[in-house]
């Protein structure tokens, strides 16, 4: 009787440091080119259920927009933020994406530059690095990626893009712009840094920046 009580015990100690053990966060890391970026940001975007939000400096990987397309089909909401220079660089495709394909795409009109390479995939996983949704990234730039399962993480990805690049970056000016890349409407000159910005210390705001309104900042 007192081995069978002995054996419980042992038993219930077992079960309750399993339980209390932590989960270990992940992080799951790749380079390029050919370094498999590609091939697991497929995979994630497979795995989506409900959200994908992306943050993309440049994006024209057709591998990748065609898993989004395919999340996409079924049913999953994906928001995709990108920089208005490289918009410019790459309008017809974005175009398509937008008018036909019907992605909720907006382009960056808030600060300098959309320099951010991240998505968050159902606010769960969060993919970052140097590595754009880009083709030249995947097949002949050194560049790298992580994948990132720490919930703390993700966390900071998901809070970023809502309350900061999706709600300052309005979806009005977004469509101005794109009415602008079809030839619809003139868009101004984006401010250009002079020497004495050069000169400047780096946490000073250039004096060119913001001497000169960008109308798209100002709404107009």
């Amino acid at each position: 009787m007192s081995s069978t009580r002995g054996r419980i015990a042992v038993l219930v100690l077992i079960v309750g440091v399993c339980v209390a053990r932590p989960v270990l966060s992940k992080v799951e890391v790749y380079f390029s080119p050919r370094g498999g970026c590609e091939r697991r940001i497929v995979q994630v975007i497979k795995g989506a259920k409900t959200q994908i939000d992306v943050a993309m400096y440049r994006l024209n990987n057709l591998t990748i927009l065609g898993e989004l397309e395919k999340a996409k089909a079924r049913g999953v909401q994906i928001r995709i933020l990108v920089d208005r220079v490289r918009a410019m660089q790459n309008k017809p495709l974005l175009i398509a994406l937008k008018e036909e394909r019907k992605f909720d795409i907006r382009v960056h009109t808030k600060n300098r530059e959309q320099h951010n390479s991240f998505a968050v995939v159902d606010g769960e996983i969060a993919l970052s690095g140097s590595y754009d949704w880009y083709t030249m990234a995947e097949l002949f730039n050194e560049e790298n990626c992580v994948v990132i399962h720490d919930p703390e993480a993700v966390a900071k990805f998901q809070k970023h893009f809502d309350g900061h690049l999706w709600k300052d970056n309005s979806s009005y000016k977004s469509d101005d712009f794109f009415a602008y890349m079809e030839g619809e409407r003139k868009a101004p000159r984006r401010p250009r840094l002079n020497q004495e910005d050069l000169n400047a210390p780096q946490d000073r705001v250039p004096a060119s920046v913001s001497k000169k309104k960008d109308s798209f900042e100002s709404g107009s």
